[in-house]
């Protein structure tokens, strides 16, 4: 048995963040997040930890607050987890309504919507805002998608991750039971960015390629305001022996434990090729 062979897909995008209930608050009111979990937990080496899950059709986000990292998370920027896009029919639309809500444009999309002609085969068009706390999160369409006259925002459309390697890091990620589903680029000032998209049980990775100045930016960045994704796996102990096995680079000597929902999770964290973080994680059952 491969890593691969124990992945589901994913479970959920963990955001840190200085005040919970404010990006609560943000993701509920602003985006239509529904709150379905809220626990104050105690890591025995990160100490206390407030944790709370909300949920907007298939996209869950993991916020926490570890308490003693205060001055960690204030000093936080972008980092190699660059953005996370939710999916939508209409982004015209949804960018009238969620500008008259408050919502702040991203500098990355300083004009409004942008249509990306050449990412996929019909292109895509999106709009990036500024999150609760510096995270960057995107409301976009894919052009070859029929969304059947639904034109308001959906679940999952995509997470984004910076690299320096396209190729390594396509390869890193088939080990983990991606494909590659669809390519293209963007042209900036600083040269054309290579772009892949890789998906896992219909999770996608845009994953983007930087080049010319973008690499020093991008030499600079570490776990930000995005500090990971976790995907689900039904027994902990296989996928970790796998991942041990297969030479994945394992942060944790041993699986840890939360007690979170109903009968506790099991994890362990891994790192790709330009330092992204990613859990793996198993949900307790009765």
């Amino acid at each position: 048995m491969k890593i691969a062979d124990c992945i589901n897909g994913i479970g959920h995008l963990g955001i840190i963040v200085p005040e919970l209930d404010k990006a609560i608050d943000f993701y509920v009111n602003k985006f239509g997040f529904e709150l379905f979990h809220k626990k104050l937990v105690i890591d025995p080496l990160d100490g206390a930890i407030n944790v709370a899950f909300v949920k907007r059709r298939d996209m869950i986000l993991e916020l926490f607050t570890p308490m003693t990292k205060k001055n960690e998370i204030l000093s936080r920027k972008d980092g190699i987890l660059d953005h996370f896009a939710i999916d939508c029919g209409d982004v015209y639309k949804e960018y009238k309504s969620l500008s008259k809500r408050g919502l702040k444009r991203h500098a990355s999309t300083p004009d409004g919507v942008v249509n990306y002609e050449h990412l996929g085969c019909k292109g895509v068009i999106g709009v990036n805002f500024c999150g609760s706390f510096g995270e960057v999160v995107e409301v976009c369409s894919v052009g070859a998608r029929d969304y059947n006259g639904v034109d308001t925002m959906q679940g999952w459309g995509h997470l984004a991750i910076k690299v320096h390697n396209l190729a390594n890091t396509i390869t890193f990620y088939k080990k983990l039971g991606f494909r590659q589903v669809g390519d293209g680029y963007v042209d900036t000032p600083y040269g054309r960015l290579l772009i892949a998209f890789m998906s896992c049980h219909g999770f996608i990775l845009e994953i983007i390629q930087v080049c010319g100045a973008l690499i020093d930016d991008l030499d600079k960045r570490g776990a930000g305001h995005i500090d990971h994704f976790a995907l689900d796996v039904s027994n902990i102990n296989e996928a970790y022996n796998c991942a041990k096995s297969e030479g994945l680079k394992i942060l944790n000597p041993v699986i840890k434990e939360l007690s979170l929902f109903d009968c506790g999770i099991a994890y362990f964290m891994i790192k790709g090729p330009d330092g992204e973080i990613i859990e793996i994680n198993h949900i307790k059952k009765f």
